[in-house]
């Protein structure tokens, strides 16, 4: 889903749905580095919603559905003086910042919470701040990722098309001859030369989408196109594609998932049907 489209669905969520986009939208900005903390059983809460590695920051997350000062500055009191606890027993002995992240109904952050935060900064070694919507779009939107030009999309999508239709002739190839894919007469691919050729076309196919996909990987990941294009990566067969390796070939190329479908045709369409919206 496009941050975009993310950021309108935060503005109208609340509680638990509310910090579950927060934490999209900066997984998507910092992929693995972003992190998502849990309670620790019957231990309980860690006094953090989330975690940014890099940063050494911990960010905990407030968005309740009625806004209430006095509650807010209880709730913000009590994660971090919990969060301090936790550090001084030896949890959180790496963070160096603790942000505060609330949605509130009101333009700007309440000055008694920004006093509040204010006089926490510095002690035990913690820088304090706090984010509120603003914060949170201006950081989203000044990451947004760089639009591809118009003649590489098109080399793409023409790319995705024809990665289709090879693919589609591949598999029928291979559903109809699995069992003989070495037999002197055959049903589709007429020999093991046009098999091979087919092959070699499929893995340019998929190498000159990665190829876009490593000049811009942030459209890609906004696009929600990430995975579905190192799926197809994953399907170059393990060795060269040669005369003598087809039935090999056609294995890893025509391989399904656990819900019986063709992975190479299952992410083809879900990059076209996101082409296609992108441009519509």
């Amino acid at each position: 889903m496009p941050i975009k489209e993310l950021l309108k669905q935060l503005k109208d969520a609340n509680g638990t749905e509310f910090e579950n986009i927060f934490s999209e939208i900066m997984k998507r900005i910092y992929n693995d580095r972003f992190q998502k903390t849990q309670t620790r059983g019957n231990k309980g809460d860690l006094k953090a919603d989330a975690i940014h590695l890099d940063n050494k920051t911990i960010y905990a997350v407030h968005a309740p559905e009625k806004f209430d000062l006095t509650k807010v500055i209880n709730k913000l009191k009590s994660d971090y003086e919990g969060f301090i606890e936790l550090k001084k027993a030896g949890r959180w002995s790496a963070i160096t910042q603790w942000i505060f992240v609330l949605k509130s109904d009101r333009k700007g952050i309440p000055s008694d919470i920004m006093d509040f935060i204010t006089t926490l900064d510095g002690e035990h070694g913690i820088s304090t701040g706090i984010w509120g919507m603003k914060d949170i779009e201006g950081m989203a939107l000044d990451w947004t990722p760089p639009e591809i030009p118009g003649q590489t999309m098109e080399l793409l999508r023409s790319s995705v098309l024809q990665l289709q239709r090879q693919g589609k002739l591949i598999i029928k190839d291979f559903e109809q001859n699995r069992d003989r894919l070495f037999d002197l007469v055959e049903w589709h691919l007429e020999t093991q030369e046009d098999r091979k050729n087919a092959c070699n076309n499929v893995m340019a196919l998929i190498q000159d989408i990665y190829s876009i996909f490593i000049q811009y990987p942030g459209t890609f990941e906004d696009m929600d196109l990430k995975k579905s294009v190192k799926k197809l990566v994953n399907l170059e067969p393990e060795t060269g594609i040669s005369i003598v390796t087809i039935d090999d070939a056609y294995d890893s190329l025509c391989k399904k998932n656990r819900n019986g479908e063709y992975i190479l045709i299952k992410h083809c369409n879900k990059i076209m049907k996101r082409l296609e919206k992108k441009t519509a």
